[in-house]
């Protein structure tokens, strides 16, 4: 019976931790190997989920409402536990997910008062959809994690809701993620907030959007006569249009990846903050070791380049998404950060020297 009931208790801890614990990613090793560009097998499958989508929609009478629609997608594009896209990306032979064991990660040297998921859970569960260490992919030119695509799809969804529904401001929208990442969905537990996560969240509320551009009038004229404003601006679809009260695809916007994706979601490019000075300082000593083996030199950012013309493209909305400051702590000020007191037209975002 004590046996039966230790075993109850290790089953609940791992279930929990694989629905309470945000996974990580190293993003580092394997990256100069020859990876298999997954974009047209996404936008395949994605395209696919539309078309089932769509025809479970179409076999009742409708008016094309939203509310049901929505629900309905969210069936295939969520997290890996209720996400169907997500499942199939994470368990598809068709799919080459680059793995990294815990005990070569970046995260190796960190101990379990540092962050007990990775330390114990990630072994446990390594390769598994729910694993706390995550596999990236490569889509089109960008690595990122498979966790960022329940970053894009499911709390995505949830910016989709405050900015382009609610009409909340992209300050009070930013915030959702931000305390995520700082919390118990990040630094507090696992020791790691990433924004990668972040910058996949920022992205997955113009894919929802997009969808069927119900939520926004903005036209080209009016992209075209204006100053750059990405969030106001970074428009694709609608992908699905109602005609006759029917759902059905847009033959003239056809979906793709490639419209969301890009470096900011590469933690190697996009680097994280860790809970603790010396989490940080560990994770620069792996990847030190990881230079002398491979004789290329490890850093955070990878590509400087890459990192500076994400800059760019964001304007104003970069100091939401992106870190400046390397590999480093997770300090007081940026724990305690209150985007929606903050004017991001004036903001200079600090930059720590680690």
């Amino acid at each position: 019976m004590l046996k039966l009931s230790n075993l109850l208790k290790f089953t609940l801890f791992i279930f929990i931790g694989q629905n309470l614990f945000s996974a990580e990613v190293d993003n580092f090793r394997g990256r100069y190997e020859d990876i298999p560009d997954m974009r047209r097998t996404f936008n395949k499958k994605t395209i696919f989920y539309f078309k089932k989508g769509i025809k479970e929609l179409n076999k009742k009478s409708h008016k094309c409402e939203a509310g049901p629609f929505y629900k309905k997608m969210r069936r295939y594009f969520r997290n890996h536990m209720t996400g169907k896209f997500n499942k199939w990306m994470l368990t598809s032979k068709d799919v080459h997910v680059v793995y990294t064991k815990p005990k070569d990660s970046i995260y190796k040297y960190w101990n379990t008062f540092e962050s007990f998921p990775i330390k114990l859970l990630s072994p446990i569960m390594f390769q598994k959809p729910a694993g706390v260490l995550a596999g990236y992919v490569k889509v089109g030119p960008v690595l990122l994690g498979t966790d960022k695509f329940e970053h894009f799809l499911g709390t995505g969804f949830t910016y989709f809701k405050s900015y382009f529904i609610k009409k909340k401001t992209i300050n009070q929208t930013a915030q959702i993620g931000w305390r995520d990442e700082v919390g118990p969905l990040g630094g507090m537990t696992v020791g790691v907030m990433s924004f990668g996560d972040l910058a996949a969240e920022f992205n997955g509320m113009f894919f929802w959007n997009d969808l069927l551009r119900f939520h926004d009038s903005l036209t080209d004229k009016k992209r075209s006569l204006r100053k750059k404003d990405f969030v106001r601006d970074h428009r694709n679809g609608p992908y699905i249009i109602c005609k006759n009260n029917k759902w059905q695809l847009n033959k003239y916007k056809p979906f793709d990846w490639a419209h969301y994706l890009d470096d900011s979601m590469d933690e190697a490019i996009n680097c994280s903050l860790f809970k603790t000075k010396s989490m940080g300082v560990k994770v620069k000593k792996s990847l030190r070791e990881l230079e002398r083996k491979k004789g290329i030199k490890f850093k955070c950012p990878m590509d400087p380049e890459k990192f500076e013309r994400l800059k760019r493209k964001y304007g104003k909305y970069a100091p939401l998404i992106l870190n400046e400051s390397g590999h480093g702590p997770i300090t007081k000020e940026i724990r305690w950060r209150k985007w929606r007191k903050i004017n991001l037209d004036t903001y200079k975002n600090p930059v720590q020297k680690n």
